[in-house]
């Protein structure tokens, strides 16, 4: 929900009165101070960076435009119409020229780094950086990219000279640099941040962390944000204490040249100023916090319900419709474990009647771990949008439609979703961020803006994995798409070379390591010998990269092609020439399972991988030789 607008009336500011006119000047100022808006609205600033100057530029993801701010306060847009990483995407060189990161579309590949002049001049410095989530920028002007897409970190030269300098596996979300070059990368799902020195050496700076900002001053003391309401401070010797209190989880920090800490916070949108000693101030209002709901609807309870159902059913506040007739009712814990028939039903409040039950997978029950049940309605209260929420997302979406005050048609539109997507993603689960939404337009139309993942405990990063994003329109009147854009990729064998460069990197770091835990699987089954392949390569040890290939080769036949893949790069390191071109020569027109490419086309982004890794062998280029052309010409 946008900002409401705080400009002071426009009879005012015309009146040709000197009082109205000094009045209205000094109502101007007073909003000055308070840090509220001037000319245009922050929706949802998500990315701070300041220039040498010290103004501070603000990423506003939804309005997709920057805005900056005056080290006196002033406020413009300095770039509009662009779009935005919803991360923190946004880094100065030296010579004041701002890096942007734009996604080429929600949730798409093939993202794109912007620059611009310090006049605002627009150039696109890089292109093919993945998804990219966050952007940093190292004393000598390399620029760092995490890709939510493959976890791994790609690093830029001033030239704009790309390399991948680092896979974290699970996807890093917030980068940042110190003054002596090395990256410090946090990475949620992992409850880390790692610290990789300027040659990519990596090891562990902080664990037992869900990190949402991350900054370092000169000084090299490094400002964590987590998913609470702290601000931490680590010195650089590792030494962790509270820095300051937040009222949200704070969105992204930047540091301006006296070492006072600008942070985001997620939900309100304001920025909030901390000195060195961590005293705070107000340096932009956010959007103020939402009424509070009177008392009676703060908890769930069975008044109202007849006797039959009291014991066994609560009423969901949430639910209740605008002229209070209709509402979702849901079973206690104690009989949702011992009853089979336990099931959510919407209602007639007065007099109380049974209207239906919600056809769901799953029903709502009280204390639901990970479970939450709302409605959204519309203002005659004659259609609902009611969600059932699970670990990841919404789970049921019932678009429910009223006549004559009983229930005309009810229509899982979560269902009728997924039906939009591909064969091998039906099975995917919506998820819940900030950009998804089932949202109801009055009573002609719900509006679908929603993510994907058939695997969310990891991102997405698993070899099967499918990700996507469904853009559509229902119309409630016809019970029909009116609109529909459904886009997507599977993850396919780039997957296993990420696993098995991420666990070499890990080994690298704490030799002691396990290397079945370092790859992370827990069976020893096809994939992971696979992902063990490649960790021997990346290890420079291709005589045992050949015999995991072979034991996943004989443990899966069908994969034969993905797994030849590996093979081939194996023999070719051992030095075995003739049977690595004959792999190579014999598969390159075949298409690799659980993937969008040919063999060679896998085989030669492999090869640049491993040489942006520092491992390479002479009769590469042979190989590259055999295989272009055909790619080329496909």
């Amino acid at each position: 929900m946008r900002i409401r607008s705080n400009h002071v009336d426009l009879a005012m500011r015309r009146s040709r009165t000197a009082r109205l006119l000094l009045v209205a000047a000094l109502i101007s100022a007073l909003h000055f101070v308070r840090g509220e808006q001037q000319d245009s609205e922050l929706i949802n600033p998500t990315a701070l960076a300041f220039d040498s100057s010290g103004n501070l530029f603000a990423a506003d993801h939804s309005a997709e435009k920057i805005f900056k701010f005056t080290p006196d306060g002033r406020r413009s847009v300095f770039v509009s119409g662009v779009r935005l990483s919803d991360g923190n995407g946004l880094a100065f060189d030296a010579a004041n020229n701002l890096f942007v990161l734009s996604p080429s579309g929600k949730y798409h590949v093939g993202g794109t780094i912007l620059k611009f002049s310090p006049d605002g001049t627009q150039s696109t410095f890089a292109t093919g950086v993945g998804l990219p989530y966050s952007l940093a920028i190292d004393p000598s002007g390399n620029l760092f990219v995490s890709d939510w897409d493959t976890g791994s970190i790609y690093k830029l030269t001033p030239k704009g000279e790309k390399s991948t300098f680092a896979t974290t596996e699970i996807a890093a979300k917030i980068l940042a640099c110190d003054q002596a070059g090395n990256l410090f990368a946090g990475v949620p799902l992992k409850h880390s941040i790692f610290k990789y020195e300027p040659g990519g050496v990596r090891s562990d700076f902080a664990t037992g962390i869900i990190v949402s900002a991350l900054a370092i001053d000169k000084a090299g003391n490094v400002y964590v944000g987590d998913t609470g309401n702290t601000i931490f401070k680590f010195r650089s010797t590792g030494a962790k204490s509270d820095f300051a209190k937040v009222t949200t989880s704070p969105r992204s920090f930047a540091l301006d040249a006296s070492g006072n800490l600008f942070a985001v916070e997620s939900f309100s949108g304001a920025i909030s100023k901390f000195a060195p000693d961590g005293a705070q101030s107000v340096f932009l209002a956010g959007r103020p916090p939402p009424e509070p709901e009177e008392a009676e609807s703060e908890t769930d309870s069975s008044t109202g319900l007849p006797d039959k159902y009291a014991k066994n059913y609560l009423i969901a506040r949430s639910t209740i419709s605008p002229n209070k007739k209709f509402a979702v009712i849901y079973p206690t814990d104690d009989y949702y474990q011992s009853s089979d028939n336990a099931k959510d039903y919407l209602v007639t409040l007065q007099p109380f009647g049974i209207l239906g039950a919600l056809q769901a997978e799953e029903p709502y029950f009280q204390h639901q771990s990970h479970g939450g049940i709302s409605a959204e309605w519309s203002d005659g209260s004659s259609v609902a949008l009611i969600t059932l929420d699970g670990k990841w997302g919404p789970h049921d979406v019932f678009l429910v439609e009223f006549h004559n005050g009983k229930s005309s048609r009810m229509t899982n539109l979560l269902r009728k979703a997924r039906d939009l997507l591909p064969p091998n993603g039906r099975k995917a689960i919506f998820i819940e961020d900030e950009d998804t939404t089932f949202q109801l337009d009055g009573t002609s139309r719900v509006v679908i803006d929603a993510s994907v993942q058939s695997s969310p405990n990891d991102l997405g990063l698993s070899p099967d994995a499918w990700n996507g994003h469904v853009e559509a329109a229902w119309d409630v009147k016809h019970a029909k798409f009116i609109s529909k854009e459904v886009s997507g990729r599977e993850r396919g064998a780039d997957a296993y070379r990420n696993r098995g460069q991420s666990a070499a990197e890990e080994k690298q770091s704490n030799p002691s390591e396990d290397i079945q835990n370092a790859i992370g699987l827990t069976s020893k089954t096809w994939d992971y010998y696979l992902s063990l392949a490649w960790y021997y390569l990346f290890d420079r040890n291709p005589r045992e990269a050949i015999a995991a290939s072979l034991k996943a080769l004989e443990l899966s036949p069908h994969n034969a092609a993905m797994i030849k893949v590996a093979l081939a790069h194996s023999y070719l390191f051992d030095n075995q020439f003739e049977k690595a071109k004959a792999i190579y020569l014999e598969n390159k027109n075949t298409k690799l399972r659980d993937d969008e490419r040919t063999f060679s086309q896998a085989v030669l982004e492999d090869f640049k991988e491993l040489q942006d890794a520092g491992i390479t062998h002479p009769d590469i280029e042979k190989i590259k030789a055999l295989l272009t052309s055909e790619t080329e010409s496909r």
